[in-house]
């Protein structure tokens, strides 16, 4: 095994909308000969508490998890949608290297489509397996319905997804959107 030890570093919390799921993603020590940290993600829920080896986000119903399972910044970004009710996993993998890109929003909707980038290009994932590049910035957040997408390019743009109605606002740094996508900051 290459683990070596609990976490000592925290990246990152999520909380369902409700606050009763939360997943805590940090690092944690690895022997030296596989690599010098590995990603994993603390998730505590209605069912107790449980380590889970890889950077997790969680939808705001918390019933979905997004899990990036890449296994180093040299390797082909692979991840998972993994249904938390029923424990039903599927894989993916992407042409990029090193991981999805660390997203500001809320990365997975509340029937389980996912927005995802991995530095090449974006794409929605869906429980079903399928997976859909879309031609959209890599600063990605969906809304828990999944009928919206938040993306910045040199402006903030929200699209609905049905109708591709795109708009943007002129912006000097970053956004976020609530869990509808009803409002924009």
């Amino acid at each position: 095994a290459c683990v070596v030890g609990r976490l000592y570093t925290f990246g990152s919390v999520e909380l369902s909308a409700d606050g009763a799921t939360l997943a805590a993603t940090g690092s944690r020590y690895a022997s030296q000969i596989c690599r010098g940290y590995q990603w994993a993600t603390l998730l505590r829920g209605a069912s107790g508490s449980r380590d889970i080896a890889g950077r997790a986000r969680i939808s705001a119903n918390g019933r979905w998890m997004l899990l990036d399972t890449t296994s180093s910044a040299f390797s082909q970004t692979t991840f998972a949608i993994v249904d938390l009710a029923t424990g039903a996993r599927r894989d993916f993998q992407t042409t990029g290297q090193g991981g999805l890109a660390a997203l500001t929003g809320r990365a997975i909707a509340d029937d389980g489509t996912a927005v995802v980038s991995d530095y090449i290009k974006s794409s929605l994932a869906r429980p079903g397996g399928v997976m859909q590049s879309i031609p959209y910035g890599y600063e990605l957040a969906i809304s828990a319905d999944a009928n919206r997408l938040l993306y910045l390019t040199d402006a903030v743009h929200l699209v609905d997804l049905a109708s591709g109605r795109d708009e943007s606002w002129d912006a000097a740094f970053g956004a976020a959107m609530d869990d509808s996508g009803g409002r924009v900051a």
